[in-house]
C-alpha cells in the first residue's frame, strides 16, 4: 500500500476574484478507523471502497460530485462519511453558500482504507460569527433573533453580528422542557465559531444503555470512565457519546436515547457496529462462504 505520508497534498481551486471557496487545511490515512475494512461497501464490480471522512465544524447541505462516489454520504455533526471507488484521485465540494471547490488529493485513495479531509470555511467581510448551538435532543427548534431553526441531528449553526441575544430551545419530543437563555456576540468573534455550551433539556425520563464490547475495553460515557460498563447504565433521556477504545484504537458513538433502552456494539474491532431499541427482535446470517447460517434468533435487553 502507497504511505500518504510522503506525498504532498494537491488543492485545485478553480480562483475567482468574488467568489469563496471552501478551504482544504488536511488530507491524510487514517488508518486506526477499521471501518473501511471490517464493514466494507462495496461497489458495482463487488469491490471495497474507501471512506473519506470530511471533517467540517459547519455546513449541513455539502453535497459530493464523484462519478466513483457509491452510496449516499452519511453526515453526523462535524463529520460526513464518504465512500469512494478504488483510485479515485478528485473530488468536487459544492455548497449553496460557496463557490465549488475541485480537490485532488494528491494520490489515488485505496479500497478497504479510510482518510480524513479537514476543511474549514474562508473568512467573511460582514462581521458576523457562526455561534454553534447543540443540545441532548437530536431533534429540537431553536429560536434567535427573531428566526426559527429546526435541526434533526442535535446542532444548529446560526450567523449573528456582535450584539445580545435571547434564545429559547424547544423539542416536540414528549417529556422534555424547553430552554430559554441569554448570550453574547463579541467583536473578537467575527469570522470565528461561537462554541455555546452544550444546551440541555430537562427531562425526568431515564432509559437504559447496554454497552456490548470486548472485555479490554476502555469505556467513557459523556466523557466520564466507566468501570463496570457491561451493566446497564442508567442514564438520562437524550443523546450521549460513548467512547470506546483498545490500545491506541478508539472510535465515538453518538446515541439518542430520547425516546427508548438503547443496545450499541462498541467494538472498535468487529464488523457490526449499531445502536437500536432493546426489544427487537434480531436473526444473523453469515455471508456466503463464512460460517453455516444460524437460526437462532436474538432478543436483545
Amino acid at each position: 500500500m502507497k504511505t500518504l505520508f510522503s506525498i504532498l497534498l494537491c488543492i485545485v481551486f478553480c480562483l475567482d476574484t468574488h467568489a469563496q471557496q471552501l478551504e482544504v487545511k488536511e488530507f491524510k490515512l487514517d488508518p486506526t478507523d477499521l471501518r473501511a475494512r471490517t464493514r466494507p461497501r462495496k461497489d458495482i464490480n463487488g469491490d471495497p471502497c474507501a471512506l473519506v471522512k470530511i471533517q467540517i465544524p459547519v455546513l449541513h447541505d455539502l453535497v459530493v460530485e464523484s462519478s466513483t462516489q457509491i452510496g449516499t454520504m452519511e453526515y453526523t455533526p462535524g463529520e460526513y462519511m464518504l465512500f469512494l471507488g478504488d483510485g479515485t484521485r478528485n473530488i468536487t465540494l459544492k455548497h449553496p453558500d460557496y463557490e465549488p471547490t475541485e480537490i485532488d488529493f494528491g494520490t489515488r485513495v485505496e479500497g478497504m482504507n479510510a482518510y480524513i479531509l479537514k476543511l474549514d470555511i474562508p473568512k467573511t467581510n460582514d462581521n458576523t460569527s457562526f455561534v454553534h448551538f447543540h443540545s441532548n435532543v437530536t431533534k429540537f427548534d431553536l429560536e434567535v433573533n427573531n428566526q426559527t431553526h429546526s435541526t434533526e441531528n442535535g446542532e444548529v449553526y446560526v450567523r449573528l453580528s456582535p450584539a445580545t441575544y435571547h434564545y429559547t430551545i424547544s423539542t416536540p419530543l414528549s417529556g422534555f422542557e424547553s430552554v430559554s437563555g441569554t448570550f453574547d456576540v463579541a467583536e473578537s468573534d467575527i469570522n470565528g465559531i461561537k462554541a455555546l455550551d452544550r444546551i440541555n433539556l430537562p427531562s425526568a425520563k431515564k432509559f437504559n444503555l447496554h454497552i456490548s464490547a470486548p472485555e479490554e475495553s476502555s469505556i467513557k460515557i459523556d466523557g466520564q470512565p466507566v468501570r463496570k460498563w457491561n451493566k446497564p447504565q442508567l442514564l438520562p433521556a437524550g443523546s450521549h457519546t460513548v467512547e470506546a477504545s483498545i490500545g491506541n484504537i478508539s472510535r465515538t458513538f453518538n446515541v439518542d436515547m430520547s425516546t427508548s433502552d438503547q443496545l450499541l456494539n462498541a467494538d472498535v474491532r468487529g464488523s457490526i457496529t449499531v445502536a437500536y431499541p432493546t426489544g427487537i427482535e434480531l436473526e444473523l446470517t453469515p455471508l456466503a462462504g463464512a460460517l453455516k447460517p444460524t437460526k437462532k434468533k436474538f432478543l436483545p435487553g
